[in-house]
């Protein structure tokens, strides 16, 4: 899932701003894979829940405004890797599968499939769906997307999603021919899609937004343009983006030739990008807004006053990530100084002021390895070093200056912009500073932030990532050489053949003992310092009911209904 803004835990109401990624909890029970006879998209009937506000929210009949929380950096489905564009992505495209209020999978664009006996093979059936312009959705319009970001020449963040396709992997690396991936269009109507080993979680891959189509002709047309503007894009969604402020909102309204338009109660949803925890307040409590974000104090202001305040997991796991690349960085013992300095309880007491907990490993409590809790299948469950350890810490910094020659550390922290972020930085540094690091805080908008991780301009960074499906593998394979959510520059061969051994390994005892040593060997040698896992805290307006909010889909109005 997805990379996520630091401000995230507090202010977005829409999504956590991934690092894609992504988003889920527990285990996702999806729906058993469907036979030949499969199954037709099931009549959807809208959840009611009681109102949770006194608050009327927005006055306009049909239209639901909440708090996006910042300018989605990419819309592109084929290069985005954020939540934030994946959320309004959500809205406005579908992919082969769908999710439901349940994260249990669903038929989308086709409307049926079949799976060969090998479980390699699967035979999509697309229904009758049309794109924004009138032009039907095909079965073409799904193998130019995903060879588009397979395409070696394609700066596609997550290529190696669709490494499960037969020859994907090999064609993306230069290895292999276009003509070898598992890919093959039947007809207007039909897909055929083969695998290189037994993936139990293809179907939910499929929901997820890499996996969305998009028209070969509309796309050429725009070239780099394409996704930039709401014009600039074609939608086969629930909705249609039909205005694109930026820095501002951005408008949703229903789509009347959505094939299940019938059960889309919402008429039009905008999306503000209010970084700023107190004017987002302001927005819901004047009744612009019908949904927002909500730091720790607020929450518990808005409890006191009797108002409903809603929270959930998201699944996400947050931590510092270390820049492999940069000289300090590279030294094992000033990242374990770095890490075992953090008091993480006091952390989310006085900064988060929630009920998010504090994180000793990477994969969080809520993905699942089948259906045990991967993170029971670690070494002590999870709990890789202590909380709060000075003096752990002052003793692994003096290593690492004497391994440096250096007598003084000064580390750079990049982070966002929003105030909860800088709160979030400022905690770090006192506490670096307590056992003798100095830190200087570099904070941008989330875009930049992004931008900066991906080129490897920085440091360390306060860093956050949410799950794109239910299996460990979504929190350990976007660290293999070359993937392109690897920010922190890891380059481990060993690290490399254990995954790859996973992704082929159809023995569940053999294949999670690799799962576990690819966890170990990312926390063991501090390549990430995990700090807490998330909840998140928001208010929703009297009217508005039947929002989803998972860790694998962060909002989704799919089912929401504005109440009389």
């Amino acid at each position: 899932m997805k990379r996520f803004a630091t401000l995230l835990l507090v202010i977005v109401l829409s999504a956590g701003f991934l690092f894609a990624g992504c988003q889920q909890p527990a285990a996702t029970d999806s729906t058993p894979a469907p036979t030949a006879e499969a199954t037709e998209a099931p009549e959807v009937e809208a959840t009611d829940p009681p109102a949770t506000s006194a608050y009327p929210g927005t006055a306009a009949a049909g239209s639901v405004t909440f708090n996006l929380g910042s300018e989605p950096p990419k819309m592109s489905p084929i290069l985005t890797t954020d939540t934030v564009s994946f959320t309004v992505l959500r809205h406005v495209m579908e992919g082969l599968t769908t999710l439901s209020q349940t994260d249990t999978v669903l038929p989308g664009m086709a409307e049926t499939w079949d799976i060969s006996d090998d479980k390699l093979t699967y035979t999509f059936h697309l229904r009758d769906a049309k794109w924004s312009n009138g032009e039907a959705v095909t079965a073409d319009d799904f193998k130019f997307a995903w060879m588009t970001v397979l395409n070696p020449d394609t700066p596609a963040g997550y290529n190696y999603m669709l490494y499960v396709i037969k020859g994907a992997e090999a064609y993306n690396t230069g290895e292999g021919s276009a003509d070898d991936v598992g890919i093959n269009v039947i007809d207007a109507k039909t897909l055929e899609v083969t695998l290189e080993n037994v993936t139990p979680y293809f179907l939910d891959l499929c929901a997820f937004g890499t996996f969305m189509p998009v028209n070969e002709a509309f796309y050429t047309q725009f070239g780099d343009q394409y996704a930039t503007e709401a014009d600039n894009m074609l939608y086969n969604g629930p909705y249609t983006m039909t205005a694109w402020e930026h820095e501002s909102r951005i408008v949703m309204t229903k789509n009347a030739d959505y094939y299940a338009a019938d059960s889309i109660a919402i008429d039009e949803l905008v999306g503000l990008m209010i970084t700023d925890t107190n004017v987002a307040m302001n927005t819901f409590q004047s009744g612009e807004a019908d949904m927002i974000g909500l730091n720790g104090t607020q929450a518990a202001t808005m409890a006191a006053e009797g108002e409903t305040v809603q929270s959930y997991s998201d699944a996400s796991s947050w931590c510092l990530a270390f820049n492999l690349e940069n000289k300090n960085m590279a030294n094992m013992n000033l990242r374990k100084a770095l890490t075992l300095a953090i008091d993480r309880q006091s952390f989310i007491t006085n900064v988060l002021k929630n009920n998010s907990a504090p994180a000793f490993n990477w994969n969080p409590p809520a993905v699942n390895n089948g259906d045990v809790p991967f993170q029971s299948q670690l070494p002590n469950g999870g709990a890789y070093f202590k909380d709060a350890d000075v003096e752990g810490a002052k003793a692994a910094l003096e290593l690492a200056k004497t391994e440096l020659g250096i007598d003084s550390v000064t580390v750079e922290l990049l982070t966002d912009d929003s105030d909860t972020a800088k709160l979030m930085a400022a905690y770090y540094q006192a506490g670096w500073k307590a056992i003798g690091i100095e830190t200087t805080i570099v904070s941008v908008p989330f875009k930049d932030r992004l931008a900066r991780q991906d080129s490897k301009e920085y440091e360390i960074s306060s860093y956050g990532w949410g799950p794109d499906y239910n299996d460990p593998m979504t929190f350990l394979d976007i660290f293999v050489t070359g993937s392109g959510n690897n920010l922190i520059g890891l380059k481990s061969d060993d690290y490399d053949a254990k995954i790859k051994a996973a992704q082929a390994e159809t023995d569940y005892e053999k294949r999670t003992q690799l799962l576990v040593e690819c966890e170990s060997m990312l926390i063991e040698n501090f390549y990430l310092g995990p700090v807490y896992y998330r909840m998140r805290d928001y208010i929703t307006s009297a009217k508005l009911q039947g929002v989803v909010r998972t860790g694998f889909q962060d909002i989704n109005f799919r089912w929401a209904t504005i109440a009389e």
